[in-house]
């Protein structure tokens, strides 16, 4: 990721929260039958009093189907249940999720459709709106600020203002796991193309021979752009006269890095998201627009007489501030950091000038 979403507090995680505490009750009695009084907070029954086929026919099958469950299946359940709504599991892959195909076929047929709907038919009813919010409420508070997609850089978000919003990405897939679907901290807005495109029905926390591995948490505050690093890497020494044509000419491949590391998440990270091949095409799309923007920036320094140290270090600053607030900022910094750390840049970009004029 480029960077993180700051976490907020909105009342739709209380609609989760609800149905949390009735699993919780579920496991706990183990009841016979369904008893809205032990089951269902208070404050939750005339929501369910309201929706007897979206919510309490579900829930009174789930009792009844849980209650005959063999132990063992019971106990998955139950593990399956702390697992999946714990985001710890991105950052550790001793903790292992709990696909609904591990679970006993006669709840899976219950629960997974229940869980589909509560997310696909939100708001169920009309008081459910009135307790906790909008989906598009919840949205617009956690995309505030942001412009461009936090796990590509390359794509704008549509402003909360607007009449439509990005897609909101389940970070577990909800079509896999069980419990999850309305957890409003494993949701996250996403670009079109990172969501639709490139994660589609991936696993972020497996790979497809099933071996668990390492994803970004995108509420970690430690994940900031500052830390992430695009090197572009020739494969061969560069000997072109033209600086304009150099990602042109000579082959090259990119190397992420976020602290100096390669990191586990950072291959993750490129695997569902396909950002290496991404950023590569945008690269070579808009190398030739940069380098004007570039050039053109250093001719009118050469007019002002500004020292070319001076130069360079303005030109990175305000590159550095594009990379979150404008689509493929991030590769126009990490571009223009390459140009500087090429060999006898000054005398080179001095010389496209003294051309070009």
């Amino acid at each position: 990721m480029i960077y993180s979403y700051n976490k907020i507090k909105h009342k739709i995680t209380g609609f989760h929260w609800h149905i949390c505490y009735v699993f919780e009750q579920i496991f706990k009695l183990d009841l016979t039958s369904y008893d809205e009084d032990k089951l269902i907070h208070p404050d939750f029954r005339p929501i369910v009093g309201a929706s007897k086929v979206r919510l309490e026919k579900p829930l009174k099958e789930i009792v009844h189907a849980y209650h005959n469950l063999p132990d063992s299946a019971k106990i998955q359940l139950q593990d399956a249940f702390l697992a999946n709504n714990d985001i710890a599991c991105l950052s550790d892959n001793s903790k292992y999720l709990v696909p609904y195909e591990a679970l006993h076929e006669d709840i899976v047929d219950i629960l997974k459709p229940f869980f589909t709907s509560l997310w696909e038919e939100y708001p169920i009813v009309i008081a459910m709106e009135t307790d906790f919010g909008t989906v598009k409420s919840h949205y617009e508070s956690l995309a505030q600020n942001i412009f461009v997609c936090p796990f590509c850089g390359l794509e704008s978000f549509e402003t909360p203002e607007d009449d439509y919003r990005e897609a909101y990405d389940h970070y577990y897939a909800k079509s896999k796991y069980p419990f999850i679907s309305v957890n409003f901290d494993l949701l996250f807005p996403t670009c079109h193309k990172c969501n639709s495109k490139e994660k589609k029905a991936l696993d972020i926390l497996y790979f497809d021979d099933g071996t668990r591995r390492l994803a970004y948490n995108p509420y970690d505050d430690k994940l900031c752009s500052d830390e992430l690093e695009v090197q572009i890497i020739k494969d061969e020494k560069y000997n072109n006269h033209t600086l304009i044509t150099l990602l042109k000419s000579v082959p090259w491949n990119l190397e992420l890095r976020r602290n100096a590391k390669i990191e586990e998440e950072i291959g993750t990270w490129d695997s569902i998201y396909g950002i290496k091949k991404r950023y590569s095409n945008r690269l070579k799309h808009y190398e030739t627009e940069w380098f004007n923007e570039l050039l053109d920036n250093y001719k009118d320094s050469l007019e002002d007489e500004v020292d070319f140290q001076k130069f360079k270090k303005r030109q990175l600053k305000k590159a550095k501030y594009r990379v979150l607030n404008s689509t493929n900022g991030i590769l126009l910094y990490s571009y223009f950091k390459f140009l500087f750390e090429s060999e006898n840049i000054e005398k080179r970009l001095y010389q496209c000038a003294r051309k070009t004029s």
